[in-house]
């Protein structure tokens, strides 16, 4: 993942694009916890909910790998079909993981 093209890609400035990174990482780090604990509950709508915010935000960044498994995440639980995305979590934990450790990359 190239932080500079994505940036290019969607309009930002590198420094723009950074805040906004980051700003992502916050949130999608609290929505992960959220989903988590939704997923444990069983709750199909609140998974629902936290993977379409997360799609929502990742698609508006380019960042299609993140958008493609929650959007995924987001179908199998509109169909109560939890059981389906189990994997799918630790996929998304550790693609933003991933995203935080290219964006480390850039300092503060």
């Amino acid at each position: 993942m190239d932080l500079r093209t994505l940036a290019a890609e969607v309009g930002l400035e590198l420094g723009e694009f950074l805040e906004v990174v980051d700003i992502f990482l916050d949130c999608s780090g609290e929505q992960l916890a959220e989903l988590s604990a939704a997923f444990g509950r069983n709750d199909a709508g609140e998974v629902y909910a936290q993977s379409h915010s997360i799609k929502g935000a990742a698609v508006n960044l380019g960042l299609k790998k993140i958008a493609e498994i929650a959007e995924n995440m987001e179908k199998c639980s509109r169909k109560g079909e939890l059981s389906q995305i189990s994997g799918e979590i630790g996929l998304l934990k550790e693609s933003i993981a991933d995203l935080a450790d290219i964006r480390s990359s850039f300092g503060s």
